[in-house]
């Protein structure tokens, strides 16, 4: 990484990916379902949001959030939790995440179809790859602010919340569209969450020093020092 993309995405600025990527992913899914209710007519929510990036051409603004998320999670990680928690795991599993929704990106193969795309292959990668990368690196988060009494609500809600999604996803979610959308809600709601936890930690960390410390003595100019001398 260039000193001068450096400078420009500080982490107290990477953190937002953490926040208005997830919220626009959900944002836009929710959308573009009632945009093309066609779509959910016919096969349902389990195949939701996956489905709205099917259909040539009205497929693509599905598939630019699904790489728009996948960008967030790359700056939110590589900018954001690599300087501001203790845990490989945690930004590392973010880019693991980041490059499962770019596969995502290619699209599924809609109900009825017989054989299986390679496109249909890679966005089924990405679903299992985004969901594993989830764990991995919520689960570090959750290892590296163990300590600290301000993530309680981390610990009780936000970790087991994605604990809870991905069961729900596994067991019922490739069938009951009431499961994919608590799956698809439930790994992704908490990274927001995760990330307006960081901000206070991002803000503390890159403050300005203190050009006077409480208990320093106060500079004292050359004149002053000359006159000190003389007497």
């Amino acid at each position: 990484m260039g000193v001068a993309a450096t400078r420009l995405m500080t982490p107290g600025r990477a953190v937002w990916g953490g926040i208005v990527g997830p919220l626009g992913f959900l944002g836009a899914s929710f959308l573009l379902a009632v945009l093309r209710p066609e779509l959910i007519q016919r096969q349902g929510w389990a195949s939701w949001p996956s489905v709205m990036a099917t259909g040539g051409a009205p497929g693509l603004p599905m598939i630019g959030v699904f790489l728009w998320l996948a960008g967030c999670y790359v700056v939110f990680s590589l900018f954001g939790l690599r300087s501001l928690l203790a845990s490989r795991a945690a930004w590392m599993g973010f880019l693991g995440v980041a490059v499962g929704d770019a596969l995502l990106a290619f699209p599924t193969d809609e109900a009825g179809t017989t054989r299986t795309s390679w496109h249909g292959y890679l966005h089924v990668a990405g679903i299992l790859v985004a969901t594993i990368a989830t764990v991995v690196a919520l689960g570090g988060v959750t290892v590296a602010t163990r300590a600290d009494p301000r993530w309680k609500v981390w610990r009780w809600v936000g970790f087991p919340t994605v604990l809870v999604a991905v069961g729900i996803g596994a067991v019922f979610g490739l069938e009951e569209g009431w499961a994919k959308i608590v799956y698809v809600l439930g790994i992704t709601l908490p990274v927001p969450l995760m990330a307006s936890l960081l901000r206070p930690t991002s803000a503390v960390a890159h403050a300005p020093p203190d050009p006077d410390p409480p208990g320093s003595a106060a500079p004292t100019s050359g004149l002053d020092a000359s006159r000190s001398t003389d007497d």
